[in-house]
């Protein structure tokens, strides 16, 4: 018995140390991160806020006001975002610059403003420093954030979290206070993403595809130079050739038949002219320094489903033509977009590029004359 009750003591004093050692830790992560602003951002810092809907941790910095509208919930934002640490260590960030500086840049990461709805993060703690620092910002706005782990990740690691050219020259350790710097540049309108999008489809195609023609919603034009889907009206397309094709080559081409099976060749890329894919090796070698053999894309309806909608325009076109199609997520990766990643996490080849939601994307399509 006096064996038993021993046992139960001693479970119950290494419960209560294991307790006091948490909080003593969290504790001193608090004191340290209130030294570490006393000394480096006092009080008295003209853009200096406490977050106090929330216990002591969370300390803003306002470094530019925008004069924009207000964040409000199931606004969907675009914001840059560097998240790193008290002693300059950067774990995650969306700028160029820091990314080359930090030796962490690919050519196939796509730094651009970070795209998602804002909602409150109450099934987790782990951006509630982000979150309470967005809802008090307006577009325009950029501020850094401080504060203790309990409002970031905790004791946890972000070792595998940030991949695909995002991520700074090492994993976040856990259990330190973080920095995190963020600029909110755009609130999308009536908080519909669809919309926006929509509009960003259409005006690359009136201003880029449509030049010199007219582009009338749901019309099918007879030239083939510019092309509306009559169902869809967010598919675009405009067919054209290389300036060196002769006259008399052109002539005796064959229209693609649309139930034949082709050998595409194509180019992937937004709509500010970044690749993000590609099957041609010359294209490859110059965007990305690859010199990995590729090949022609054996394409149709029945084997490719999943790109009948981006590739809708090769049954428009004459073998060995080129066209430039551009289309809303609806109709290539899907509204919820792909995130980045480690094309080979073995070896560390490649990335994956991210695409962000609710993106249009563009294919330039060549069918090759051969089958």
């Amino acid at each position: 018995m006096k064996y038993i009750c021993g046992v139960v003591l001693g479970l119950l004093l290494a419960v209560s140390c294991a307790k006091r050692e948490t909080e003593s830790y969290d504790a001193a992560e608090l004191t340290s991160l209130k030294a570490w602003m006393k000394r480096y951002i006092p009080e008295r810092h003209p853009g200096r806020q406490c977050d106090t809907l929330d216990r002591e941790g969370i300390y803003i910095v306002r470094v530019t006001s925008g004069t924009g509208a207000e964040v409000k919930a199931n606004d969907w934002l675009f914001y840059d975002l560097t998240i790193g640490d008290l002693w300059g260590n950067i774990y995650y960030t969306r700028d160029s610059l820091t990314a080359v500086v930090e030796g962490t840049s690919t050519l196939k990461t796509h730094y651009i403003p970070y795209y998602n709805i804002f909602t409150d993060p109450n099934y987790s703690v782990n951006e509630n420093a982000l979150y309470r620092t967005l809802k008090q910002m307006r577009e325009g706005d950029s501020a850094v954030v401080y504060s203790t782990s309990r409002f970031t990740y905790g004791s946890n690691s972000t070792t595998g979290l940030f991949v695909g050219g995002y991520q700074g020259q090492s994993s976040y350790p856990g259990g330190i206070p973080t920095v995190i710097r963020v600029k909110l540049h755009r609130i999308v309108e009536d908080q519909d993403p669809v919309k926006y999008e929509e509009g960003l489809t259409r005006d690359y195609a009136k201003n880029e595809l449509g030049r010199g023609y007219v582009i009338t919603p749901g019309v099918d034009t007879t030239d083939r130079a510019t092309w509306v889907d009559t169902v869809t009206l967010h598919q675009y397309f405009k067919i054209w050739d290389a300036p060196d094709i002769a006259a008399s080559y052109r002539a005796d081409r064959e229209q693609v038949v649309e139930d034949s099976t082709l050998k595409v060749y194509y180019i992937t890329r937004f709509l500010d002219g970044f690749i993000i894919d590609t099957n041609i090796d010359s294209v490859a070698w110059r965007v990305w320094r690859d010199n990995t053999a590729r090949s022609a894309l054996t394409y149709s309806k029945t084997s490719n489903s999943s790109y009948v909608a981006g590739m809708k325009a090769v049954y428009k076109m004459k073998y060995s033509e080129w066209c430039t199609t551009v289309f809303t997520s609806a109709f290539g990766y899907s509204y919820s977009g792909v995130a980045a990643a480690d094309a080979n996490s073995t070896t560390g080849a490649g990335v994956a590029t991210e695409i962000r939601p609710y993106t249009p994307l563009i294919f330039d399509l060549y069918v090759a004359d051969y089958q």
